[in-house]
């Protein structure tokens, strides 16, 4: 099963309605989206989470979002 990263905005976390709607979508497709709770306001700290994630769990999209905004990016 292909695997998803979902990074929250700032004032959210892994309970995210944005993250949860897009879980629902990609499941449809057959896609996990794994979407931890970051702790953004750490920068060394999330990015140490994230590429723990992408090793750990062989993720291979990235989705970010931000005040509406989606980002998509291959890992």
């Amino acid at each position: 099963m292909q695997k998803t990263l979902f990074i929250h905005e700032l004032n959210s976390d892994k309970n995210s309605s944005t993250g949860q709607v897009v879980k629902m979508l990609l499941e449809k497709h057959g896609i996990e989206l794994i979407v931890p709770s970051l702790d953004i306001l750490n920068p060394e700290k999330t990015l140490q989470e994230v590429n723990s994630l992408i090793r750990e769990q062989n993720v291979s999209l990235i989705i970010g979002h931000s005040r509406k905004i989606i980002i998509v990016s291959p890992s």
